[in-house]
């Protein structure tokens, strides 16, 4: 009644904004790409609506994060990569290991030992199991690497600055230029393939590779994930959504806790694509009756939806559960009809543009 406001998902959220236009790029020196960035941190606490009793713990231990990359500039950019960095310490950072699952687009860290003690007055778990896990949600990780913040074993290690270094990282290229290769350290030593993924075995299994397989020195591990590369055209707007999962168990041990982490992330993306739509905590909404009578049906369809809204329809989106478009449709009425015939089973998304805002619907195809 007071104007617009945000739609708001979860039972606590905190919206930002920042854009890159403003000053120098200290961290990369690098050219300003003249983007505005609008991102939601979303957490829950009832889970009884839409998730399963086993998983509760796993979505209350995990913060969404919801981004809008807006390219505000009058540039059209080709081969664009987004990353995404955590620096996670798990407790003491100078003892941490990292890697990804490359199938579920998720990068992870641990504890290399079995206890986590307290170092330079930063508390440990000591000898809590735990690990965190970063998951790609609407799009797919394609890059996973890692760099450190304590010492440079190798000339692939340190802090990138430049922006040609931070340029390579989201290629898959180590700092300063090689490509990853499977085994080893992944770097110049390693006589294996060339790989996006560093350490994408499971740490539990000695035959595959992690940090553990290969004897790492444990150390103050920094990650990052990359997805890309596509096209990043003037006046669009891309959606990157991500969880932050946290599991522990004190039955479990520093190793085992990274599948504990895996199957709390198959519930997560579960979640995700049946109760929180992708960009959905994004959308700001004039707060009206009209603007949230919209009907469609039948639903679920397996032949055609019908979209019907008070308010006159501008245009319908239809894309999958990744957020990508399938279909786009300008209507200039009240009513409109989707077809579904030509598409799987599946979930998908109807982006619906009215006169008095914009609003996602999931429709099920039969």
């Amino acid at each position: 009644m007071l104007g617009d406001y945000p739609s708001i998902s979860g039972d606590q959220s905190i919206f930002f904004v920042f854009n890159d236009s403003r000053g120098l790029h200290s961290e990369s020196n690098g050219t300003a790409l003249g983007v505005e960035i609008r991102g939601m941190a979303i957490s829950f606490t009832d889970t009884n609506t839409c998730v399963a009793s086993e998983s509760s713990k796993a979505l209350s231990n995990t913060i969404f994060v919801q981004y809008q990359i807006e390219n505000k500039s009058q540039r059209d950019y080709h081969n664009f990569n987004l990353g995404l960095f955590t620096d996670p310490d798990i407790g003491c950072p100078y003892n941490d290991f990292v890697g990804c699952d490359s199938i579920r687009s998720l990068m992870f860290a641990y504890n290399a030992t079995s206890t986590d003690t307290t170092c330079s007055n930063i508390p440990g778990y000591d000898s809590l199991p735990i690990a965190l896990g970063v998951q790609w949600l609407n799009q797919t990780m394609n890059v996973f690497g890692i760099y450190t913040g304590q010492g440079t074993p190798t000339a692939a290690l340190p802090q990138p600055v430049t922006s040609a270094q931070y340029c390579n990282q989201l290629n898959g290229l180590w700092t300063d230029g090689p490509p990853f290769t499977y085994g080893g350290t992944g770097y110049l030593d390693s006589t294996g393939a060339i790989t996006k993924f560093l350490y994408s075995g499971d740490p539990n299994d000695t035959t595959q590779w992690s940090e553990v397989q290969c004897h790492n020195y444990p150390s103050d591990q920094k990650m990052y994930g990359a997805s890309g590369p596509v096209n990043f055209n003037a006046g669009e707007i891309k959606h990157y959504d991500f969880a932050f999962i946290t599991s522990y168990d004190i039955t479990s041990n520093h190793l085992a806790i990274v599948d504990t982490l895996k199957l709390a992330a198959d519930y997560i993306r579960s979640f995700y694509s049946n109760c929180l739509l992708p960009g959905q905590a994004l959308g700001i909404f004039k707060l009206n009756d009209d603007y949230f009578a919209i009907s469609i049906y039948p639903n679920p369809a397996n032949n055609q939806v019908t979209i019907t809204s008070v308010e006159n329809i501008k245009s319908l989106e239809l894309m999958d559960i990744q957020g990508r478009i399938l279909l786009t449709q300008t209507v200039g009425a009240k009513m409109s009809r989707l077809p579904v015939s030509n598409l799987a089973r599946g979930v998908y998304l109807v982006n619906i543009q009215c006169d008095g805002g914009t609003a996602v619907r999931r429709i099920v195809v039969e």
